[in-house]
């Protein structure tokens, strides 16, 4: 399976995503896009602009979609030419997330 990486670039994600770490999504595709199945879930979306935001994502009645950023307010009656949901965070590209690895101390007195 190809996967595509975003880099979290600042931060405005915070406190769900931190600066350096990467998201991992299927390339975006218009011929295969199921508006169904990316129903409720976080993605990379493409709008009919050509502009490409991480949002949730819901399908309204109308067949449109709203989409739920991590600031500001929801979007209504947006249409989307793709969607890929995320499959993998990579976490730990950010300090907060490093294990300090120190070495072990071994002592042979008992």
């Amino acid at each position: 399976m190809q996967l595509v990486a975003l880099r979290v670039a600042d931060d405005h994600l915070e406190p769900v995503y931190h600066r350096g770490e990467l998201l991992l999504h299927r390339p975006l595709c218009r011929d295969r896009f199921d508006a169904f199945a990316v129903d409720g879930l976080e993605c990379v979306v493409e709008l009919a602009s050509g502009e490409r935001l991480l949002r949730w994502v819901r399908v309204q009645d109308n067949g449109l979609f709203m989409l739920l950023g991590y600031s500001g307010p929801p979007a209504f009656d947006v249409e989307l030419v793709a969607a890929a949901p995320i499959e993998v965070v990579l976490r730990g590209q950010h300090p907060r997330h490093r294990r300090e690895v120190h070495p072990l101390s071994l002592s042979t007195n008992p």
